[in-house]
């Protein structure tokens, strides 16, 4: 009883220690160079620039997930603290958001906001059917020149729907590092109109 009573307290700091590294761990390790980054070559004068960025449409979990990384360079670049992401409610919902922001001396902001909902785009199309595109919006916290932004999130779509990736290769920004990955469905698709008569 007294063993286990002397022990408690090393599991729980052992605990402790083991979610903080996991914590930090769960966002990609921030290279030196670019935490000591002022500029960027590529793009002389760039009020930010995009270290990481990786989108993975992955089909048969019905998922794409969006992960960017962007260096505040200006006071302007600070605009980029503004997230926003749109979306068609019709096939789709925004979940998983998360973002931190990571200063220059490491001190780290996690975003423990609200996302907001609103609608940009309404219309009609053809026989009055309506369009809506709503976008999902969020401000990250803190930001300074020279800060980090971690943000992600996924698009999710319902079973038996499949939707070929569609990916803005190049904005705005210069990016150092891009990856997009596709994951297709790996059974046979048969579409709506190969039912009729069996």
């Amino acid at each position: 009883s007294t063993r286990h009573r002397t022990l408690f307290p090393y599991t729980t700091l052992f605990r402790s220690i083991f979610l903080v590294t996991q914590a930090r761990a769960d966002w990609p390790a921030i290279d030196p160079e670019d935490r000591k980054m002022t500029d960027i070559a590529e793009q002389k004068g760039a009020p930010a620039v995009v270290l990481l960025r990786e989108e993975v449409a992955d089909d048969p979990n019905n998922n794409h997930s969006v992960y960017m990384r962007i260096k505040v360079l200006t006071e302007t670049g600070k605009r980029y603290a503004d997230v926003e992401i749109p979306y068609s409610k019709r096939g789709f919902r925004v979940d998983s958001v998360s973002g931190r922001t990571v200063h220059a001396d490491g001190s780290i902001v996690p975003f423990n906001g609200r996302v907001f909902d609103k609608v940009v785009v309404k219309g009609k199309r053809g026989r009055g059917n309506e369009i809506r595109v709503h976008v999902k919006s969020f401000t990250l916290p803190d930001v300074q020149v020279g800060s980090i932004l971690d943000f992600r999130y996924s698009l999710r779509y319902d079973d038996h729907s499949f939707y070929p990736p569609e990916w803005i290769v190049q904005n705005e920004l210069f990016q150092k590092s891009a990856t997009f990955k596709f994951v297709p469905y790996p059974g046979d698709l048969i579409m709506a109109h190969e039912r009729v008569g069996r």
